[in-house]
């Protein structure tokens, strides 16, 4: 396993071993906010936004647009883990990269909370990328997978302190391959306009 953080780069054309790689699972984690209250369900949208070499919006899938030529949003997830990291996704997107339209140069995956819940209020954010043998994303926790990279946010909370979205990284093709850079851009890009406003500021890191 590649542990990846800010600015780190991995291909993800082949694995570790050099063996050819095309369906890959991103998955996005995250923990219910708590209190002396008590537990408060987070909502926070993961989507990924497609761009061609000139940084010109292609399309984007998210929890209203599920579909995109290979790219596939499993759905929505309102809540959060509520008794702690599970080591399950809570929302997952599976890329094909031999289906993505040869017009897409760029593939930023995104998160941004949909009510405007601050990301330092909540206790952990979460990425991976990883294959399956099964070509499904992991559903159980005795599912196997290759887990080519993950990147974890909750080590940031300096960075991340009264932020609503962060840009978590990219896939972007290279000589033929395709490649993934750990980004970590935090905004406050929140609520409904959320996804709108960071497909500027991805254009802007192109």
């Amino acid at each position: 396993m590649i542990n990846l953080s800010k600015g780190g780069r991995i291909n993800l054309s082949k694995d570790e071993n050099g063996n050819s790689l095309d369906k890959i699972f991103f998955g996005a984690n995250w923990g219910m906010i708590r209190s002396f209250l008590g537990k408060t369900a987070v909502d926070l949208d993961t989507s990924v936004i497609l761009l061609d070499s000139g940084g010109n919006h292609i399309d984007t899938v998210y929890f209203g647009h599920l579909n995109a030529p290979g790219i596939k949003h499993f759905g929505d997830d309102l809540v959060g883990d509520a008794n702690g990291d599970d080591g399950m996704d809570n929302e997952t997107i599976s890329v094909t990269l031999s289906q993505i339209n040869a017009n897409v140069d760029h593939v930023f995956f995104v998160l941004n909370s949909y009510r405007e819940q601050k990301f330092d209020k909540i206790p952990y954010i979460g990425i991976r990328i990883y294959t399956s043998p099964n070509g499904r994303p992991k559903v159980n926790v005795s599912d196997p997978v290759n887990i080519l990279a993950s990147y974890s946010l909750k080590g940031d909370a300096e960075d991340f302190k009264g932020k609503l979205s962060v840009i978590l990284g990219e896939a972007y093709r290279r000589n033929g391959e395709w490649k993934f850079k750990a980004i970590g851009e935090f905004g406050m890009d929140g609520g409904s306009s959320g996804i709108s406003h960071m497909r500027e500021r991805c254009k802007q890191l192109i």
